[in-house]
């Protein structure tokens, strides 16, 4: 089960990175296009596209990150958890 959905999440990355790279081209292409004005629908698609790939930057940052912060707490855990030292093996008396 757990490759199952290994394909799928790399298949919607791929599909991501390739939606991104298509949209960023189309920005690119028609960055110095003849402007009709105001109302021009090329410059509307253009916003719309550069604001969908900012947010997607941001969003892939924020989650680069908290897989980071993840994996550096969950193997602290583990460094923690293999150590074995408790209060009882360090021989610590807590009196209160």
């Amino acid at each position: 089960m757990k490759r199952m959905n290994k394909k799928i999440y790399l298949f919607l990355v791929g599909v991501l990175v390739f939606m991104l790279a298509v949209s960023r081209l189309f920005v690119l292409s028609e960055k110095n296009h003849e402007c009709d004005g105001e109302d021009c629908p090329v410059c509307a698609i253009i916003s719309v596209l550069e604001k969908t790939i900012a947010a997607a930057v941001g969003a892939i940052v924020v989650a680069a990150a908290f897989k980071f912060v993840f994996c550096a707490v969950l193997s602290l855990e583990k460094r923690i958890e293999k150590s074995g030292e408790t209060l009882v093996n360090l021989k610590i008396k807590l009196s209160d």
